[in-house]
């Protein structure tokens, strides 16, 4: 910083003064405070040698602000980004459940074997439970896009229930053997939103109940990926 003095006061003296409030960083409201403390060891509150030191002082706190400015920009850009990665990973791979409905890493059925208490438990809500299950895989027939959105008829194309159609008449998301209401991707940049009917024409978005998937009318979409299996 290049010093501008008036007389009363040398330029290693405004550096000093410059330097002594910089101690506060990155606390712009502390910097702001102890300037005035800090002036009193070069001249009295007032006169031509204050209004310098409080412009430099104030221009000094003012880029502070941009700093902090910036730094919490990042944070905020690296926290979601961080948020997104955690939520991919929590949240894992649509599977088939022995209920018939599909849901996130399979659904369990409503009892279950608990083999440490040696008896059928609930299995709701039960970190015991053995939830791994096939993997659904599914391509689109009679499909559309527009904007980079898509959609269409969901056809299974895995092993597990091969050749049925995905469908929500009850609003649970399962495997039937006719065609049932086509299925509409929303890009939303680093996820989908998938929706039963159109978004825009009374359709009903997909969500996470319980781990299964269900549609469900105005109900927060739920944030979905999707792996292009070809």
């Amino acid at each position: 910083m290049k010093a501008h003095t008036v007389e009363g006061i040398t330029e290693a003296q405004v550096h000093e003064f410059a330097a002594e409030v910089r101690k506060a960083e990155p606390n712009t409201t502390d910097m702001r405070k102890n300037k005035y403390k800090i002036m009193q060891k070069y001249t009295a509150t007032f006169g031509p040698v204050a209004d310098l030191l409080d412009v430099v002082a104030e221009t000094i706190v003012l880029a502070q602000d941009r700093v902090n400015e910036a730094r919490l920009q990042a944070w905020t850009e690296g926290s979601q980004a961080l948020e997104d990665q955690v939520w991919r990973a929590s949240h894992g791979v649509v599977r088939f459940g022995d209920d018939g409905r599909l849901g996130i890493n399979g659904v369990a059925p409503e009892y279950q074997w608990n083999a440490d208490k040696k008896k059928d438990e609930k299995t709701s809500h039960a970190d015991w439970a053995p939830r791994t299950a096939p993997a659904l895989w599914v391509k689109v027939v009679d499909g559309w896009e527009k904007d980079g959105h898509w959609g269409g008829h969901l056809q299974v194309t895995c092993r597990a229930q091969n050749g049925k159609w995905i469908d929500s008449s009850d609003g649970w998301v399962k495997p039937k053997s006719a065609k049932g209401d086509p299925v509409s991707f929303y890009d939303m940049g680093d996820w989908y939103e998938i929706w039963q009917g159109d978004r825009d024409n009374g359709g009903k978005p997909m969500v996470i109940h319980d781990n299964a998937l269900r549609f469900v009318k105005d109900a927060t979409p739920a944030k979905f990926n999707v792996q292009d299996g070809s």
